[in-house]
């Protein structure tokens, strides 16, 4: 229930953030039951990995596969960043290999600087949460979806680092970089968002100048 609690809190202050930096209004965070709901109608998902979670079932699977297909991100979180220093095994990440263990997952890597989650809104150079300790993995190149990636995987406490009353107050501290990184977890997520409802929209930009220039011919 606390895990629940803090995702719910920190995808709410997540959810009024672009509400008030760019033209995209979320709605409310809802939580869903991977196995019974419809997850075509979210773009966005967080999943907080907690230390003995089973293995989602045969319809849980097919759910979750077809959202990652289909133009769905889904963002695994197994919050053990400090715990797991230089990549040291942690209840939580034997917890994700359950998880994962029959999703079929593409190929993943470390995103490269030029990702298009470093600039979908904010220009970043990492996506920080609470920690920024181990690095994130996210689908590594590929033309499905556009290369666009349906997961991001990590264990830096994205929820904690957004989690915030009603009044902006924070419910848990940062631990490391104080309030200044709170706000570039916050901007991270902001990517995020923009990413899971834009797909490369913002690469696409580059080529921008070279269409105007042909049209204008």
């Amino acid at each position: 229930p606390e895990v629940d609690r803090i995702s719910e809190e920190g995808l709410a202050n997540l959810s009024r953030t672009p509400g008030r930096r760019t033209s995209v209004e979320p709605a409310d965070p809802a939580g869903v039951d991977p196995e019974a709901d419809d997850l075509s109608v979210y773009q966005f998902l967080y999943w907080p990995i907690v230390e003995g979670a089973t293995a989602p079932s045969p319809a849980a699977l097919a759910n979750i596969e077809a959202f990652m297909k289909f133009g769905g991100l889904v963002i695994f979180d197994t919050r053990d960043d400090e715990r797991a220093a230089d990549g040291a095994a942690t209840p939580a990440r034997a917890a994700l290999r359950t998880v994962l263990a029959n999703i079929d997952m593409p190929p993943l890597a470390p995103p490269p600087p030029d990702h298009v989650l470093y600039r979908s809104f904010y220009l970043l150079d990492d996506l920080s949460g609470r920690t920024s300790l181990n690095p994130v993995y996210v689908q590594a190149g590929g033309d499905a979806n556009d290369a666009v990636t349906p997961v991001i995987i990590g264990g830096r406490d994205w929820a904690g680092a957004w989690a915030a009353d009603s009044l902006g107050n924070p419910l848990l501290p940062m631990a490391q970089g104080g309030e200044r990184a709170r706000e570039i977890a916050l901007r991270a997520g902001v990517n995020m968002v923009m990413v899971a409802l834009t797909g490369n929209y913002k690469s696409d930009q580059v080529h921008a100048p070279i269409l105007l220039e042909r049209l204008g011919r």
